[in-house]
């Protein structure tokens, strides 16, 4: 993050984002699931490596920043970062991936805030819906990101919002739940997350 001169505040939401990413992931994996930890972890702290840069080129950060990281040898997490900004709901009975868990992870993070998807997409289109098609795009991308939220928590014992939960915490706090959340400590042993 300090080698490509990351803003602090782009390092803190990129925590935040790992915070929910981990522990999203550990859940999903206890009911069942086959989420690779060290994807989500390298995936959600390394999704805006490229944003600062692209405030000054005005390139697509999420394209850049996949192109970075393959060309460090990283495909995986290259592949994660590049699918972080836009959203297709693709074949709902698919198993949940790494990269809709940062995707979902991303889309609840307003700066360094857990909000509801509803808050964040308001947000979203006062920043970049500047055309209709640009307001299409961020609707029909809720539309995906909504549909993705319910397949998350289909099978998890809590509801969305209880995610908000971790802005009691320090964003750069990988070690702690929130007590208001399940995910034992013991859950989370040998799970390959912080």
């Amino acid at each position: 993050m300090d080698r490509y001169d990351m803003l602090p505040h782009i390092v803190e939401h990129s925590y935040r984002v790992c915070q929910l990413a981990s522990f999203l992931a550990v859940e999903l994996n206890r009911k069942g699931g086959n989420l690779a930890p060290e994807l989500v972890v390298a995936g959600s702290l390394l999704h805006d490596i490229t944003k600062t840069r692209s405030i000054v080129t005005r390139e697509r950060h999420a394209e850049s920043g996949k192109e970075l990281l393959q060309e460090l040898g990283y495909p995986e997490v290259a592949e994660i970062v590049g699918a972080h900004v836009s959203f297709e709901p693709g074949d709902a009975s698919r198993p949940i991936s790494s990269k809709d868990v940062v995707n979902y992870a991303d889309k609840r993070v307003m700066h360094v805030k857990v909000v509801s998807l509803e808050n964040r997409f308001v947000d979203l289109v006062a920043r970049y819906g500047k055309t209709p098609e640009a307001k299409q795009r961020l609707e029909r991308m809720k539309q995906g990101v909504f549909q993705l939220e319910e397949r998350i928590f289909a099978g998890l014992d809590f509801p969305p919002s209880r995610l908000e939960a971790f802005n009691a915490l320090s964003a750069f706090d990988l070690e702690s739940i929130p007590s208001e959340l399940p995910c034992p400590r013991e859950a989370q042993a040998g799970s390959g997350l912080p």
